[in-house]
C-alpha cells in the first residue's frame, strides 16, 4: 500500500511540475547606442497547462531613469506606458509574444519586471520575468581644436 501511495504521489508531482505558463527567459537584456530611441526587448509567454487559457500579464515592477517609458506587447498589441495589465486568450500548446519596448531619452539603464499567470488558476499558473535595457553613451560630446578649413600640400 505504502508503494502505491508513493508512486501516486510522484505521478502528481510529475504533472503538477508540467501545467504551467512559461516566460522564456526568465531574464532578458538588450542594449545600444545613445541614438536608439526605441529598445525592444523580446520574450515568450508559453500555456503548458493542457488547456486553453485566458492570459494576464502585470507589470510589477519597473526601475527606470529620469524620462524613459515602458511598453508591454503580447499577440494582440502594443498597449500605451500608462497600461499595468492586460490579458489575452492562449490555446494550449501555444505560445505568444510578450515584450518590452523601452522608450528612452538620455543614456542609462532601464528594469521592468512582468508576471504572465493563468486567470483560471492565479496562485500556481504563473511566472515572471526581468526584462533590462541598455542605453550607452558613445561619442565625444565636445570637439575642440579642430581647424576651420582644409589645407592641402604645397600650400
Amino acid at each position: 500500500m505504502k508503494r502505491a501511495y508513493v508512486a501516486f504521489l510522484l505521478l502528481l508531482c510529475g504533472y503538477g511540475a508540467g501545467a504551467q505558463i512559461v516566460i522564456t527567459p526568465d531574464s532578458a537584456y538588450r542594449e545600444a547606442d545613445q541614438y536608439t530611441y526605441e529598445l525592444v526587448v523580446h520574450a515568450k509567454v508559453y500555456n503548458n497547462t493542457g488547456a486553453p487559457d485566458t492570459i494576464v500579464w502585470v507589470r510589477i515592477q519597473d526601475s527606470l531613469p529620469g524620462c524613459w517609458t515602458v511598453a508591454v506587447c503580447d499577440k494582440n498589441q502594443c498597449y500605451a506606458p500608462t497600461v499595468m495589465a492586460e490579458e489575452f486568450y492562449l490555446p494550449a500548446g501555444d505560445s505568444s509574444i510578450l515584450d518590452v519596448h523601452f522608450y528612452t531619452c538620455p543614456c542609462g539603464m532601464g528594469k521592468e519586471r512582468v508576471m504572465a499567470y493563468a486567470k483560471s488558476d492565479t496562485v500556481n499558473l504563473r511566472d515572471t520575468s526581468v526584462y533590462i535595457g541598455q542605453i550607452w553613451c558613445v561619442g565625444v560630446p565636445k570637439v575642440e581644436n579642430i581647424k576651420p578649413e582644409m589645407l592641402l600640400y604645397p600650400n
